[in-house]
């Protein structure tokens, strides 16, 4: 899944997260920059100022997903509510 936002934390610059279904690997750009990989979930980022950044990414598209850049969270993908799991299910109990 595919998701493009912008944020004024990285002065509203285009992020790119694409994510895997089956994996849940992640891969990361900034305004076309593909950031470097520490691991699964984190990521290094270079600024203007050379000034290097450790972007990490918590959580999943079912879970809610959140980044962690510079000790402040941007929400990517908010968590389901207990009603939605709900919804979700019905189809498959009246089948």
């Amino acid at each position: 899944m595919k998701t493009i936002i912008k944020h004024e934390l990285l002065d509203y610059k285009e992020i790119i997260i694409d994510e895997s279904y089956w994996s849940g690997k992640l891969n990361v750009s900034i305004d076309g920059k593909v950031l470097e990989s520490l691991g699964k979930n984190k990521f290094l980022y270079t600024d203007e100022e050379n000034e290097k950044h450790e972007v990490v990414f918590v959580g999943s598209y079912i879970k809610g997903l959140v980044m962690k850049y510079k000790d402040q969270e941007i929400e990517i993908y908010r968590k389901f509510k207990v009603y939605e799991y709900i919804l979700i299910g019905i189809p498959f109990l009246l089948a």
